[in-house]
């Protein structure tokens, strides 16, 4: 939920005048597609959701589209991913649904297989919303529908009371953290990030000024003073957005007097945004954070730009009325006579662009202002392209030496940065209230525009983003969305027993309370070590300053002999959901994740570990003699992906001396060729293929 409302000018100097503008705006909310976030409406608590029942929401109406059957319980199937990694958890496979016609496929090394899941339990969902991207993508994969009771594997679901996340059970997933309104409410987010702000200055100055009222309401006077007084301020520069801190479903208020106010937020209004043929937009983006310690940050490749269907004008006060110039809200411009619904992916018509057609589009501004206009600018040919295609080549963007590159890295750091920001309430809540690894996720809707020098900014960060099926493009773009998400996250494939689907894990992987072992003085493995070895209280020292070093980049593969069970599990954790990203990518952590470190609260173990992990480039034999090839930055990746299950395979060998062959000799009796033709050194032979 976008919480856009009517921009409001400043009228006079004094604490009247300030109030007569508020008083005088009706804040208009945006449904964006009768959106189902869910926000508390009070938020001095901690929890801003403790009760589900204090949130304000509806139910919204079903999507224009057949509603699946649920698959019987008697005639479940499924496919089933298994890890390129021993004894890790299969997974089900979520295919994509059969009307998207894409289809999903598999890493080299991965092992996929049918299974007939009418021999196990069946694998269960529940959902509180009739969302179609929902239901197809569990029913697609064989999932079974509950409406009631515990026994469940899946969830997506409203929030709930923090208490509840101590119930979870090590082979669910749930789609919430612990109180993500720090950043999902609008009055907390800017709390949280003004915090960051005092603290590092610039590099949080990626949202608009703010203020909530009527707590801050002497400091939101003081800042219009101090615009009135300045030489350079103009009308555009003193307009300012009121908002609602918390509402959903498009629900807004109407302010009689200040006082009667329960709070308002109110944010300076960015004045010249980048238009596309003269229409201001926004930005949907769609960010999956599937842990937070460590913290595992994922952007969607694709996402929404939201166009409003009357040119931008900003010249006087008059021209503020026309909302449909001013706000990209879907609930407001849908019933304009210009709106018009997007069908694809590449479409650059309609009112809604794909994040794809939007950066291809930008793109091509790029190449033409720069190439084409900067040297050729009388070109007859160029004049009637722009005429018949009604494009208007922007010269700020020659100017300002910016490339469609930059902006998105620019909108990476945003995210990023103001996650980082949330992982310091977020995090110490999961530790308290959620006893296992990997049972929870957020999907969150970053909503940003970009100004006139193709800065973004960010407005709003919503949790629960709308799903609904407005459009071909939404079902598309949404259906895409689900299955990619319950495919990352990890959903435990069914079991022949009642037991958790990670009971019969071998310890060395098994996540366990490793903590309370080495707290006792023994070992967290029942593998007694060589006496040669480090004792545990040993390993864990020297390793904790590899980690806080920073002249050290990288594990070795004596640094990975030092891990305990634990440790396996988070790096693995996070390169099994390497192999399931599909249209995601991995954001945090990444090649710059070291450029993050200074912005955390408090310096995480776990962050430096796959910090440190996915850094780690040891010695590689390739079968290929050939050293001229060029490599892209994605193979290099893919490169060091490979590497790093070469130390793996050598670590865990090591520590496996004298049971069997290693883990190598593991990987090619199950067929799980993890190096294809890269080889891998193990005690000096080479046990690649």
């Amino acid at each position: 939920m976008r919480g856009s409302s009517t921009p409001v000018p400043r009228l006079g100097l004094d604490a009247t005048a300030a109030t007569t503008a508020i008083n005088q705006s009706d804040a208009v909310v945006n449904e964006d597609d009768a959106e189902e976030d869910v926000e508390s409406t009070e938020g001095d608590h901690e929890d801003a959701c403790e009760d589900a029942e204090d949130a304000v929401e509806d139910e919204e109406e079903d999507d224009d589209e057949s509603t699946p059957e649920s698959p019987s319980s008697a005639s479940v199937s499924m496919k089933v991913m298994h890890s390129r990694y021993p004894n890790r958890p299969a997974v089900v496979c979520f295919d994509y649904p059969l009307e998207l016609h894409v289809t999903r496929t598999y890493g080299a090394g991965i092992v996929v297989e049918d299974v007939d899941a009418t021999t196990a339990a069946p694998v269960l969902f529940k959902s509180y919303w009739e969302r179609n991207c929902i239901k197809n993508a569990f029913f697609r994969a064989g999932l079974v529908r509950v409406h009631a009771g515990k026994k469940w594997t899946a969830a997506w679901v409203k929030h709930m009371p923090r208490t509840k996340f101590k119930l979870l059970q090590p082979h669910q997933r749930i789609n919430h953290f612990p109180d993500p309104w720090v950043i999902g409410r609008k009055d907390r987010l800017m709390k949280t990030l003004v915090a960051m702000k005092r603290k590092f200055g610039a590099d949080y100055s990626f949202i608009p000024d703010g203020y909530v009222l009527p707590s801050q309401r002497d400091m939101f006077l003081r800042c219009l003073d101090r615009d009135a007084m300045s030489a350079t301020s103009s009308f555009s520069q003193s307009l300012w957005i009121v908002k609602p801190p918390a509402s959903a479903c498009g629900r807004g208020i109407k302010v009689d007097t200040l006082k009667k106010a329960k709070k308002l937020v109110v944010q300076r209004y960015v004045s010249s945004p980048y238009l596309i043929n003269g229409f201001k937009f926004d930005l949907r983006i769609y960010v999956l954070v599937t842990s937070f310690d460590p913290l595992r940050i994922y952007l969607f490749q694709e996402g929404l730009a939201r166009f409003c269907t009357v040119k931008y004008a900003m010249a006087t006060p008059a021209q503020l009325k026309n909302r449909l110039a001013h706000l990209t809200n879907f609930s407001v411009n849908k019933a304009s006579t210009t709106f018009k619904a997007s069908a694809s992916e590449t479409d650059t018509d309609g009112s809604k662009w794909s994040w794809t057609a939007l950066m291809a589009y930008l793109e091509v501004q790029v190449w033409f202002v720069r190439y084409v206009v900067g040297h050729h600018p009388s070109i007859p040919s160029l004049d009637c392209y722009i005429k018949n295609h009604q494009r208007e080549c922007d010269p700020s963007i020659q100017d300002q030496g910016h490339d469609v590159d930059v902006l998105r890295s620019k909108m990476k750091a945003i995210i990023c940065k103001t996650l980082i920001a949330a992982e310091a309430h977020i995090t110490p809540l999961t530790q308290t209230f959620v006893k296992h690894r990997n049972v929870c996720y957020e999907l969150f809707g970053f909503d940003l525009m970009v100004d006139s020098a193709l800065e973004p900014w960010l407005i709003e960060v919503n949790v629960s983003p709308s799903l609904m099926g407005s459009s071909p493009l939404d079902k598309r773009i949404k259906g895409l969305l689900m299955s990619d998400i319950f495919h990352l996250v990890g959903h435990p494939a069914p079991t022949s027993s009642s037991s958790p689907p990670h009971a019969d894990l071998p310890p060395l992987i098994r996540s366990s309370k490793s903590a309370a072992a080495l707290s006792a003085g023994t070992s967290p493995t029942p593998n007694k070590p060589p006496k040669s070895m480090q004792s545990p209280l040993q390993a864990r020292k020297q390793l904790l300053e590899v980690l806080h070093d920073p002249n050290i980049r990288s594990l070795t593969l004596q640094h990975i002999a030092l891990f305990r069970e634990d440790d396996w599990d988070i790096v693995l954790s996070m390169e099994d959901e390497a192999d399931r990203v599909g249209h995601f990518e991995r954001i945090y952590p990444a090649a710059d994740a070291a450029t993050y470190a200074p912005y955390f609260s408090v310096s995480r173990y776990a962050n430096r570990l796959c910090e440190k992990w996915r850094a780690m480039q040891p010695p590689y034999k390739p079968h290929s003699s050939s050293n001229t090839t060029t490599t892209s930055p994605r193979s290099l990746e893919q490169l060091k992906r490979r590497q790093r299950h070469c130390a793996l395979q050598t670590a865990l060998a090591a520590q496996h001396a004298g049971q069997g062959s290693g883990i190598c000799q593991d990987f090619k009796r199950s067929g799980n060729r993890v190096m294809g033709r890269v080889g891998c050194y193990h005690g000096g032979s080479d046990v690649g293929d």
